[in-house]
């Protein structure tokens, strides 16, 4: 059936609205709906807007359902427990260790897997499962849309559910295809089906916005005659119609600046709004104004008082209360007296205000602080300043540079435009948009005017809705296509060189299918039976469209700043030439694209071979890629390539292994597994630890082929185990590898050891699994913890299970911290046995850098300090200090980051204990400066040396 509404939602960083438009009743133009939400305890409202934070109500209120809405049927989802809204946002203030927000913030963060549950990112109340992901955050706040719809729409009519009608959601333009790909996701949570849901582009929306705000005043139902006018478009103080009038909508919101060029022309009768460019993804808006106020307050805290940075619980109140003090500053004009704001910091409680402890700052001080920070005067030839290369930042990776003003100048490069349109709740002050349409006029010598919108808070989401209103009718559409350039990178089987192809050009409309079948008349080629893999690069420069199939030079790689998304791959199955053949079989393919109705791009892998029957795969992001999660490099060489090395010393190394795990018998009657890696580096020519990632990997394929040999001998088994975990150390680094583990994972695991009572084999068992324990996912790592976990308990515990229990990064966080708080304490009892592993594996779990998990993975200050104490507590003398050193340097390691870095106090304590060891104090610079892990320090978490070409 069709669907009565045209619905457009702005699913925002600091606030969510819904407009829509009624096809039954179209004079009334785009309506917005009041959304019921939680005031205070006892109070409902309805407003415009939902701001985007959730709060955790206490148990007992959960218990009571205080916080249940009329709409809300039944709470028995943990997430439901969750109050969305204007409440959420107050209790910023009073309870912020339980309030999620800025979600969206972390949907296009490239260091997390946003399904995790990280946020409250702050909190040291909540943690593991308690937490919620971005996504789960984002479902939320659409599914309390729903449900409120719902209630009060489609109260009368099902047909008329929100669920049911057609949604334009909007997204920042410069969203990548992942981050695309998880707002999709967070809405089929919530509850919506992807068939009638389009995304749409928020600068394109705030344009719809203005665009078709006269017919609001439709009297006629012919919308369609409304839409054709084009009025607003008409009174533009144009030079001519026949020449391109350039639009920027320059949207800086709570999260993100986005900026995008329109261009209007005259075709015919009809004007055409084409989209020319959008910016790259600026993760900077009015979340960091208050983060700078902030700053300035704790300073003035710091210099009066002699006081140490706040803790991460009054920090985050201080931020809510710079909030409330920006909107305050800036809703003053400028030729009004000057205010004085006091705000009280706590020393203790949970009030910021308990205390009388007070700052002072004048609106004056304010504003200049916006006005320096984030708007400055500056010329059009600016750049942003370049991030600097040091230590990952694990908060959200805002922009190294706050000038919004020096954003702007990079985006147009020096070109003039003809009119600005502002959009985002950050530029609602009009003190705010008058100093940036100033900056732009100083940079042009032609007259700039400004078009002036209406509610800027709710121009995206009316903006969504009139966009579903031009394409129902077909009338006043803007075009866009794709908005960047897009790059597949594969090797050359000729010259095992990386090369960076461009598959989808600017502009691509996805009207027909793109289809590459060649590069430069060479055959795309993978091999059947296996998985297949392909990097994709989105470019940020503000070039042409490329032709598909153009191969890019070196200086073209180098100019176009070229940005990883995941890995799109597939695993190539061919059951019917399984049966004919176990042979692995290299098959001609040609990649099929076209951008699906949601507008994301969708990919296939066809079959263009006349030996085989036609089959087509889908090409899937990988988005638990670890290589690009975890800013892992590794030397590029496709799998197809490796499969076609053809180094002789290398053939001889793997006629080695065939001799101990090959099919024949006879091939391993006189042959001893326990000499196997010594002939290996004979043939090589090279000591074990100086095999590459890329003879590594090649060498697995012998030994997964043999995997099922290791049933011989005990010593067969034993040495399989240790050679094969050595090869695919640590798990993750090449492009396969995390379908490499999950295939051993499938087969080894699940079948167990073929001599489980022999205590060699055990032993290389759990040094296999610590090995690859990286490429596992979190609930084969949760599984592995189940496993073993009983033992850890034990007297008699096998030495290496500590080892490898510090070494799952990805287990709940609840079980890091009651494992390592185990450990503390049988470290303090000063019992001995297996000391070193049991230190080794507290280390790894207090590490401020994990090897391969997310931030997310890392256990909060507050566990890690207590274990600290409570080690410093023995007074151990200087010996008895020695075997503690590697985790005071993880657990003390400065990151950088407030949220994360331990107290100061406690490492000036460490720091006398340990002061007189000499090993101590040559590493004493990464306590107290930010130093980047090197692969000394990789290899120390690691427990033993990475492969060379692996670097993190």
């Amino acid at each position: 059936m069709e669907s009565r509404y045209i619905v457009g939602i702005d699913l925002g960083t600091t606030s969510c609205s819904l407009a829509y438009f009624d096809k039954l009743n179209p004079q009334k133009g785009v309506q917005t709906l009041k959304i019921l939400q939680w005031e205070s305890q006892g109070t409902t409202v309805s407003r415009d807007v939902l701001p985007s934070y959730c709060f955790l109500p206490s148990k007992s209120e959960i218990k009571k359902e205080t916080f249940k809405l009329p709409f809300q049927e039944s709470i028995q989802n943990p997430l439901d427990h969750w109050v969305c809204g204007r409440y959420a946002k107050a209790q910023m203030s009073h309870n912020a260790d339980v309030v999620v927000h800025s979600a969206k913030s972390w949907l296009c963060h490239s260091g997390i897997d946003a399904r995790d549950k990280i946020l409250p990112w702050h909190s040291d109340e909540l943690v593991g499962a308690k937490r919620m992901s971005p996504v789960e955050a984002s479902s939320l706040y659409l599914k309390h849309l729903i449900h409120f719809w719902n209630s009060e729409i489609a109260k009368f009519e099902d047909d008329y559910q929100l669920q049911d009608q057609k949604i334009v959601l909007t997204i920042p333009a410069s969203f990548n295809e992942l981050a695309s790909q998880l707002t999709l996701e967070a809405a089929k949570l919530a509850g919506f089906s992807l068939k009638n849901l389009t995304l749409l582009e928020e600068p394109q929306a705030v344009m719809y916005s203005w665009r078709y705000h006269d017919a609001q005043r439709a009297t006629t139902k012919d919308i369609a005659q409304h839409l054709k006018a084009d009025a607003r478009l008409k009174n533009l103080r144009m030079n001519s119609l026949s020449e391109p009038f350039k639009i920027l909508v320059c949207d800086v919101g709570g999260g993100t600046s986005d900026f995008s060029l329109l261009e209007v022309t005259q075709d015919a009768l009809r004007l055409k709004v084409k989209r020319l460019e959008v910016s790259n993804h600026i993760l900077l808006g009015g979340d960091n104004i208050d983060l700078s106020i902030a700053n300035q307050l704790e300073k003035k805290y710091i210099e009066k008082y002699g006081q140490k940075k706040l803790h991460s619980k009054q920090w985050a109140q201080l931020i809510n209360e710079s909030r409330a003090l920006k909107e305050k500053s800036l809703s003053l004009n400028p030729d009004d007296e000057e205010k004085t704001f006091y705000i009280s910091i706590a020393g203790s409680g949970r009030n910021i205000f308990n205390s009388s402890v007070s700052i002072r700052l004048t609106s004056s001080e304010i504003y200049q602080t916006i006005l320096a920070g984030f708007f400055p005067t500056c010329s059009p030839d600016t750049v942003p300043d370049e991030p600097v290369v040091g230590i990952q930042e694990w908060g959200l990776p805002y922009s190294k540079d706050s000038r919004i003003s020096a954003h702007l100048a990079d985006f147009l490069k020096g070109r003039p435009i003809d009119g600005v349109l502002f959009a985002g709740g950050s530029l609602v002050p009009a003190r705010l948009r008058e100093v940036i349409k100033d900056t732009l006029q100083s940079w042009q010598n032609s007259p700039l005017i400004e078009l002036e919108s209406e509610h800027l808070e709710l121009s995206v989401s009316r903006g969504a809705a009139w966009s579903g209103v031009a394409h129902e009718f077909q009338e006043g559409q803007i075009e866009g296509g794709y908005p960047r350039n897009l790059f597949i990178e594969m090797s050359s089987q000729k010259s095992l060189k990386k090369l960076f192809i461009s598959v989808i050009p600017k502009g691509f409309k996805g009207d027909e299918d793109l289809v590459l079948e060649d590069i430069n008349g060479d055959p795309i080629k993978v091999l059947l039976g296996q998985a297949v893999s392909f990097r994709m690069y989105f470019s940020e420069s503000s070039m042409d469209p490329l032709e598909p199939g153009t191969i890019l030079s070196f200086e073209q790689v180098q100019q176009l700043n070229l940005k990883q998304l995941p890995a799109i791959q597939t695993q190539l199955d061919d059951k019917q030439r399984q049966k004919k053949s176990k042979r692995v079989d290299l098959c001609a393919v040609k990649l099929v694209f076209n951008l699906n109705p949601t507008g994301l791009l969708s990919m296939r892998c066809v079959t263009h071979d006349p030996k085989f029957d036609e089959k087509s795969w889908f090409l899937h992001f990988n988005v638990q890629d670890s290589a690009l999660k975890k800013g892992v490099h590794s030397k590029e060489t496709s799998s197809t390539a490796l499969s076609f090395e053809s180094s002789k010393a290398f053939e001889q190394a793997t006629l080695k292994i065939n001799e101990i795990y090959g099919k024949a018998k006879a091939s391993f009657v006189d042959s001893n597994p326990n000499k196997l890696t010594k002939q290996l580096e004979l043939e090589l020519g090279l000591k074990k630890d100086e095999w590459d990632l890329e003879h590594l990997r090649s060498m697995w394929l012998s030994l997964k082929a043999g995997e099922s040999k290791r049933a011989r001998s005990e010593s067969h088994e034993s040495h399989w185990l240790n050679l094969s975990g050595y090869v695919l150390r640590p798990g993750y680094g090449d492009t396969l590898d995390h379908m490499r583990v999950n295939e051993l994972w499938q087969t080894v695991f699940e079948k167990g050891l073929c001599f489980p009572q022999a205590k060699q084999s055990q032993s290389q068992w759990w040094v296999f699994w610590r090995r690859v324990a990286g490429g596992l996912s979190r609930e084969q790592q949760e599984t592995l913890f189940a496993k073993i976990a009983p033992s850890l308990r034990r007297a008699t515990c096998h030495p290496e299970l500590f080892m490898l229990a510090g070494s799952l990064e990805l287990i709940s966080m609840d079980k890091k911290i009651k494992l390592a708080t185990s450990l503390t304490e049988q470290i303090c009892s000063k019992k001995t046995q297996h000391l070193r592993q049991k230190i080794w594996a507290l280390a790894r779990m207090a590490s401020r850098v994990p090897l391969y998990g997310g931030a997310e993975n890392v256990i909060r200050p507050k566990f890690v300090e207590e274990w600290i104490l409570k080690i410093l507590e023995q007074k151990w003398d200087k010996n008895g200090f020695v075997p503690f050193i590697q985790f005071f340097i993880q657990s003390c390691r400065r990151i950088g980051d407030r949220e994360l870095d331990i107290r100061w106090d406690v490492k000036n304590q460490v720091i006398e204990s340990l002061g007189s060891i000499e090993s101590f104090n040559s590493q004493h610079e990464l306590i107290t400066s930010c130093v980047p892990m090197d692969l000394k320090s990789q290899s120390l978490l690691f427990g033993e040396s990475l492969p060379s070409g692996f670097f993190l």
